[in-house]
């Protein structure tokens, strides 16, 4: 079982956060050298890879009728370079510091790429995720060598009881309510009918308070009106599987609400999925795109309504968006790296979408649906539901502060 969960986790960042590929250099220059692609984590060590003298360089006079020598410094200080493996014709000065320099006799010129072969970069200085680049000096040449530096993940994995585990014990329900128990009621028995072993967590700040006592439900009481996203960011930390199925208070289940259609595409480890939508209502659509023009006075945000960014591969029901409804299955932990910013109180949904705009990775399928059911809500509940006025003016002014948007608008 850890084994399978393993290779899906190494699957999926393989998908997510692909590995540069090594950049091999040859054209006129007189080395053959990999000019980007080579990774190492903090203080570790690598060779400098496919690193040779070209054979146009060997048949150069300049190589021969000269004394061979060849610098290396790291340009950004975060290493040093040293030789492992020494020949006795080659005379190393700077060993094992940040800058090196070897030199030999032109007669003794083809040992050069025998020692090219062990040259080695050592990162010495403390970096989170950064880059060096080494600066090779050679026959009047200078070569960019860019390595990078970074921490890789540790593996994060979910334990089910089997190599394949009913839905209920990778997947939870979350629901954030206040003061609509009527409508509240109705989802949990419609996700007990069709999943009846399926946890569900509920986030309730309401004024009066009722306590829920229904199968496989826990309800977190919240202090009086936290808030929208107060009460999301409760629910994702206290989730303990792979994934997460968001629905509002006033959503049924209903034949067509099929959370395995969902769990086919977030499996799939080619389309390296974070969050997948479905349809609430039959006429509800697909497909938002977040707009970002770049300014020197910051960015101006379009939310479109009518876009999407194309198709996706193998699920031609799918398309690739920005911005999601209110329906959605997410993996666990992309949710839980986002978070939820609880100044949004009353107001809070493109929000959690720009929070992650550079890097959840959301799609939209026509072939999962859920029924949207208002009903009626009392006196109270639109009171504090439905603001305007100042509190509205003070949600944008904090929104435009906190993404230093130039302006926000929607068609």
């Amino acid at each position: 079982l850890r084994e399978r969960e393993y290779n899906r986790w190494v699957k999926r960042q393989e998908s997510v956060t692909p590995v540069s590929p090594l950049a091999l250099c040859v054209a006129d220059s007189p080395l053959q050298f990999v000019a980007s692609g080579i990774e190492i984590e903090p203080m570790q060590a690598t060779l400098l890879v496919d690193l040779s003298v070209t054979s146009s360089a060997l048949r150069s006079h300049s190589f021969w009728d000269n004394d061979v020598k060849l610098t290396f410094k790291s340009e950004h200080g975060l290493g040093v370079l040293s030789v492992v493996s020494g020949l006795k014709h080659v005379h190393v000065d700077g060993n094992t510091t940040k800058e090196m320099t070897l030199s030999l006799a032109s007669e003794h010129g083809e040992e050069l790429d025998a020692v090219l072969k062990h040259i080695l970069y050592q990162n010495t200085v403390a970096v989170h995720d950064g880059w060096d680049t080494i600066n090779v000096h050679f026959l009047e040449n200078i070569l960019n060598i860019h390595i990078r530096i970074r921490r890789k993940r540790l593996p994060y994995l979910y334990k089910t009881s089997s190599l394949s585990p009913p839905i209920h014990e990778r997947v939870t329900v979350i629901i954030k309510t206040f003061e609509r128990y009527e409508q509240v009621n109705k989802l949990m028995d419609s996700v007990n009918k069709f999943y009846p072993d399926m946890t569900m967590i509920i986030a309730d700040d309401s004024v009066h308070f009722q306590k829920i006592d229904k199968k496989n439900v826990l309800q977190y009481r919240m202090p009086l009106q936290a808030g929208w996203f107060a009460g999301k960011n409760l629910l994702v930390s206290q989730v303990a599987t792979e994934f997460l199925l968001w629905a509002d208070d006033d959503f049924i289940f209903n034949e067509k609400t099929k959370l395995e259609l969902f769990m086919e595409k977030l499996d799939n480890m080619e389309l390296g999925a974070d969050l997948v939508a479905g349809y609430v209502g039959v006429h509800s659509g697909c497909g938002t795109c977040l707009e970002v023009g770049r300014g020197k006075e910051g960015p101006c945000v379009t939310v479109n309504r009518r876009c999407n960014r194309g198709p996706v591969k193998g699920y031609p029901q799918c398309v690739h968006v920005d911005r999601t409804l209110n329906f959605f299955l997410a993996r666990t932990q992309a949710l839980q790296e986002t978070g939820h910013d609880p100044h949004f109180q009353h107001i809070g949904h493109t929000e959690l979408f720009l929070d992650g705009y550079h890097h959840l990775k959301c799609i939209c399928c026509s072939d999962v649906e859920v029924d949207h059911v208002r009903g009626t809500a009392s006196a109270f509940y639109n009171k504090n539901r439905n603001i305007g006025g100042k509190e509205l003016r003070d949600h944008h002014t904090y929104v435009a502060f906190k993404y230093g948007t130039k302006c926000l608008e929607y068609i």
